[in-house]
């Protein structure tokens, strides 16, 4: 009786001291498990009791004793971050510490959902693609066997399925970074040796690195900036050992010694010591440069740099209060460098005043013999391909950077003040490479080679209307090349011949793809529009929103081309009555019936806006069209004057349907198979402002299959022979539409 009673007052009270003691009775002995998701601690064993700390997930944590309270429910008492408490066992797992904590990793597909849970229940926190790099704070299995990461990128914290990671041997910690050609390659279009070569690195070699990639066959490829030229190399080419990015948070001093600084805040302390308690020696303006002589974590986890500035030592600074600069390695001698500037000239020393030996053209040649520091821009001493040897500014041969002017009739300045006359007038959205900056100005050159200085300020790294990051990705089983718009703006297009497709519109800037797209031979930026050169046995379907272009690139033929068949009228909305009674909602249903019978032969998805007699409002069906992946939009009408009108018309739209260029190509195919198996009167295929072709997206026509106000026309729409000769000839049109560009 006496022990019932101390199991009533345990689950009451379980922090006497008697609750150390498991349901049993038993002393529970001490383990090391994993919080499964994130836990809050309490002062005791229910859910009413006060917390006093939390655990996130992931976390390796003590447990001290175990109890079943009241409810039956099993709970933990857990010490962890010098607290003690209980929280539920049900949010624990006894698995042991992983190998895998502590790696960095390498995302290995597109589109990986981040999870708040080791489970694909819990909501996403992030998405993440191809070439992200995480770190690895967890490893758990749940119970489904899945096995799950929790990682951290960008300070977002998540989970994701392990098999969604690749760990490589050596990883750059920043991008970009510089690493060095451990064997002679050659630099391809893309991640994969199927990719068509585009340069060639040679062993020794120093390479800027820009950005990441896995294939399929869980291989991690580099992209490298040659500065003329950009692509991709296996993983096996590269070695860290030349590597000079400094990761964030690194335990590593020595790899921060001589670490440029720059103070980002307004005024930033710097304290006695790597502590936010230390005492405050003096504080530093925004912009103010430092040398980082070390680095060390404090308790919390943060990291701190031990700073000079002008040789003298002045204290730590906290990584919030400062960003970090990059240095390039020195270019190697006798290295081979293409000339990336319009105007370059080759200099008798290394200034700007010295005599002029030479000038060299852009993409020309030029090896490097010996390099310099110096403000606000290094030197390179080269030797041209004429054999002529002299200086040039380091930045003739770096990749460019580029920046659009913001305004029009900003002035481009003989110097880098707003005193200096003016040279030019830039337009709004003009393109310029940056060759340096100095006190807020930036050194610019134009197109066509004119040099000056502008206001920093007054420029945007990103131009107001372009089409960027161009995106190559599989999308419900249909392959699509993706820009991201700068803005709303307008776009148009035309059909060209030779399998080409000209994108226009208040744009001032597109980016073209870096690697290979399947079904398209070239995507070019000619300065004015967007060029793309369809492979012969390729046609595609464009869609326009506001903050993206979408390319669908389809094989021709018309199996797997999703089509919307809209049946006209519905419901009280009968349409035009024939002369005997003849109602168009009843022709247009059942034509749209056998349509998509057709249509679904020949291997087509079939989407109808109506399938019973209901009633749609105009908007409906178009909401339908725009919402939708679809190819094409086909709405099912019969006409109606007078009872000698006769024939057959397609309309289509051009003023206001974006897709205005399709939409006539379809119409013409279309009307002339249904005239053809109809042996109607052909009224051709016409313009028209009809609102299921003016507010549509898709290519998309309106049929009139012939006049229900003529009786001889009206017998025949009344047959079932006559409306499947209409499928017929459609299917027909389709057919051939989608068959060729």
């Amino acid at each position: 009786m006496k022990k019932t009673l101390l199991s009533v007052l345990l689950a009451t009270c379980p922090l006497w001291p008697s609750a150390v003691l498991a349901a049993d009775g038993s002393p529970s002995s001490s383990s090391l498990m994993v919080a499964e998701q994130n836990s809050l601690l309490r002062r005791g064993a229910t859910d009413s009791y006060q917390v006093v700390g939390s655990i996130p997930a992931g976390q390796q944590v003590k447990i001290i004793d175990k109890f079943q309270n009241a409810a039956g429910e099993t709970w933990y008492r857990i010490e962890y971050g010098g607290v003690t408490g209980w929280a539920r066992a049900d949010r624990f797992s006894n698995q042991p510490p992983s190998m895998l904590v502590g790696k960095r990793a390498v995302i290995a597909a597109n589109d990986i959902a981040m999870r708040k849970g080791a489970s694909p229940y819990y909501p996403i926190v992030k998405t993440l693609s191809n070439g992200d790099v995480v770190s690895i704070i967890a490893q758990f299995t749940n119970s489904l066997g899945e096995q799950y990461v929790r990682v951290e990128w960008a300070g977002v914290k998540g989970w994701i399925k392990a098999e969604q990671i690749y760990i490589p041997e050596q990883l750059p910690t920043l991008l970009p970074a510089f690493m060095n050609v451990v064997q002679s390659s050659p630099v391809r279009r893309g991640a994969s040796v199927h990719y068509q070569a585009v340069a060639t690195v040679s062993r020794g070699q120093s390479v800027k690195v820009i950005d990441l990639f896995v294939t399929h066959g869980q291989e991690l490829w580099y992209r490298v900036d040659l500065g003329h030229v950009r692509g991709w190399v296996s993983e096996k080419v590269l070695s860290m050992s030349s590597t000079i990015s400094v990761p964030s948070g690194v335990s590593d001093t020595s790899s921060i010694s001589g670490q440029p600084l720059t103070v980002s805040v307004s005024f930033a302390n710097v304290r006695q010591a790597p502590s936010l308690k230390a005492k405050v020696v003096t504080q530093l303006k925004k912009g103010t440069k430092l040398n980082s002589l070390s680095s060390a974590k404090d308790a919390s986890g943060a990291l701190w740099y031990k700073v000079s500035l002008n040789g003298k030592t002045l204290g730590w600074v906290h990584e919030t209060v400062v960003t970090k600069s990059y240095l390039s390695p020195p270019a190697s001698e006798g290295m081979q460098k293409q000339v990336t500037t319009v105007n370059a000239a080759l200099f008798a020393e290394p200034s700007l005043s010295a005599a002029v030996i030479e000038r060299i053209a852009k993409n020309r040649t030029v090896t490097v013999l010996k390099t310099t520091d110096g403000s606000p821009f290094g030197w390179v001493q080269v030797t041209s391909a004429s054999g002529k040897t002299g200086w040039m500014p380091a930045f003739e041969v770096k990749a460019p950077s580029y920046v659009y002017v913001k305004q029009a009739n900003t002035l481009l300045r003989r110097g880098a003040s707003s005193n200096y006359p003016s040279l030019k007038a830039l337009a709004a959205n003009e393109r310029i490479a940056v060759l340096y900056e100095y006190h807020g100005w930036l050194n610019v050159e134009t197109s066509n080679g004119v040099r000056g200085w502008v206001e920093k300020s007054s420029t945007s790294t990103v131009a107001l209307n372009s089409l960027v990051e161009p995106t190559f990705s599989t999308v419900n089983e249909d392959a699509y090349l993706i820009w991201r718009k700068t803005s709303n703006f307008r776009i148009s297009y035309s059909l060209l011949p030779g399998n080409r497709l000209k994108i226009t519109g208040s744009f001032s800037y597109a980016e073209v793809p870096s690697t290979d797209i399947p079904g398209i031979q070239t995507v070019e930026w000619t300065g004015s529009s967007l060029l793309i050169t369809f492979e012969p046995g390729y046609t595609f379907t464009l869609r326009h929103y506001s903050d993206r272009l979408a390319l669908k690139i389809l094989e021709t033929g018309l199996k797997g081309k999703k089509i919307i068949i809209d049946a006209g009228h519905g419901a009280h909305d009968t349409g035009t009555i024939g002369p005997s009674g003849t109602r168009e909602k009843d022709i247009t249903l059942d034509t749209a019936l056998l349509l998509k019978e057709e249509l679904e032969r020949a291997g087509a998805i079939v989407k109808l806006t109506r399938s019973t007699d209901i009633f749609l409002e105009l908007s409906e069906r178009t909401w339908i069209a725009n919402s939708s992946d679809f190819d094409a939009f086909i709405s099912i009408h019969a006409d109606s004057y007078s009872r000698t009108s006769r024939g057959t018309t397609t309309y289509y739209n051009v003023s206001s349907n974006f897709n205005g260029p399709k939409s006539k190509q379809l119409a013409a195919i279309v009307q002339k198979h249904l005239v053809q198996q109809l042996g109607t009167y052909n009224r051709g295929h016409k313009t028209q402002d009809y609102y299921v072709n003016r507010k549509n997206a898709l290519p998309s026509i309106l049929v009139e299959l012939a006049f229900l106000s003529n009786p001889n026309e009206e017998a025949l729409l009344k047959t079932k022979a006559f409306r499947q000769k209409a499928a017929v000839g459609i299917r027909e049109g389709l057919e051939e539409y989608f068959s060729q560009f």
